[in-house]
């Protein structure tokens, strides 16, 4: 996309003056923008006290949900970005502004093709919760009085996602010719990946499928537990489930040690059972999609980002894994290169030795001294 031939000039101007705002004229001053674009000259800065990473959340939050969700996958990725900005990022699965209770409600009758009160007994105008891209209401079905949480889609909200995506791409491509330190995160790369994930969340449909799949796979588990979906009820922008009654992990800090220890392994299995089992996985995993129960049992809802890995990919990681543990550097080197993207490198040798060099690090240390994340 051209910025000179760009229609949706006054988004483009928000974007332009919000990074300005929290002090990142520079950036701006780097990229190929008419003057039309900029709301004022390149070289007046805003003041600000607060870091560059709480800056970045700033940002984002400022410039609504699709940058918001772009915030949430990255802080995700502790692999690629440094600590304190994902620190700063996951402050974003916080709670947004809900929509008002008449434009949900004409959302849902429009999406479903039925007045509101044909399908509901009751339905709290209240949310339960509100996220970037969706509600969540409390209410009763009128078929069988069966409590359920009503997932609705913002209104408006996959036009604004399609015109940001847009705007995303162009500064992307921008940043990633022009930055020479932001070439390594390949954000043309990232905003396609976050084009593809945001088409499949948006349709409630396939999320609807993706919580049945999981509820199969886990239908022995008696420490998971996954709502049902009313698919009569349900379409693209309204998700039907039982509503699920619990407690948000990242709220659960208080917990007796033993108890925590308990949900550590549970999480660890499902993880495992995703992953090495199904092949298919829960990929927004973060404290606000987990509740804990009162009976200790253990939910993961929001359903709408999955991944898959198939069975060549699930026996390699099971092979690097003994690999690790057999401390085998030249298997793992051959497992980690048919992995990666990047597969061939100048020297198998040095390559060799650094993995060495990994293992020695954690070789023999007591589990305690070991930083899992990092």
């Amino acid at each position: 996309m051209d910025f000179h031939s760009f229609s949706k000039i006054n988004r483009f101007k928000d974007i332009v003056f919000t990074l300005m705002r929290y002090g990142f004229g520079d950036v701006i001053s780097r990229l190929d923008l008419p003057d039309k674009i900029l709301p004022v000259p390149i070289k007046k800065q805003w003041a600000t006290e607060k870091n560059t990473w709480e800056r970045i959340r700033l940002v984002l939050t400022d410039l609504g949900p699709t940058f918001v969700k772009f915030g949430q996958i990255m802080s995700l990725r502790a692999d690629l970005i440094p600590h304190e900005l994902v620190l700063e990022l996951s402050k974003l699965q916080d709670e947004v502004e809900p929509e008002s209770f008449e434009s949900i409600k004409d959302q849902i009758e429009r999406s479903l093709e039925k007045p509101l009160g044909d399908v509901f007994a009751d339905f709290e105008p209240q949310p339960l919760a509100a996220a970037s891209l969706a509600q969540v209401h409390r209410a009763v079905l009128k078929k069988d009085k069966t409590v359920v949480a009503v997932k609705v889609q913002r209104p408006g909200i996959r036009r604004t996602i399609k015109s940001d995506l847009e705007i995303l791409a162009t500064l992307a491509r921008q940043a990633h010719e022009r930055l020479e330190t932001l070439k390594v995160y390949d954000l043309p790369l990232l905003v396609e990946e976050l084009r593809r994930l945001l088409t499949r969340e948006l349709d409630f449909t396939l999320e609807g499928k993706n919580i049945r799949l999981a509820r199969a796979n886990f239908a022995e588990d008696r420490d998971i537990v996954l709502p049902a979906v009313f698919t009569e009820e349900s379409s693209s922008r309204v998700l039907v489930m039982e509503l699920v009654r619990g407690t948000k992990l990242r709220m659960a800090l208080d917990l007796p040690l033993e108890r925590k220890k308990h949900l550590a392994q549970i999480g660890l299995r499902a993880l495992m059972q995703q992953i090495l089992v199904d092949g298919f996985f829960h990929a927004d995993p973060h404290p606000g999609n987990i509740y804990v129960l009162e009976d200790g049992r253990v939910s993961f809802l929001d359903w709408g980002m999955v991944g898959r890995v198939t069975p060549d990919m699930q026996a390699r990681v099971i092979a690097l894994i003994e690999g690790i543990v057999d401390r085998d550097s030249e298997v793992i080197m051959e497992l980690i290169l048919s992995l990666s993207e990047e597969n061939k490198v100048k020297n198998k040798e040095e390559l060799q030795r650094d993995i060495l060099d990994v293992l020695d690090e954690f070789y023999a240390v007591p589990l305690s001294e070991i930083n899992i994340s990092q």
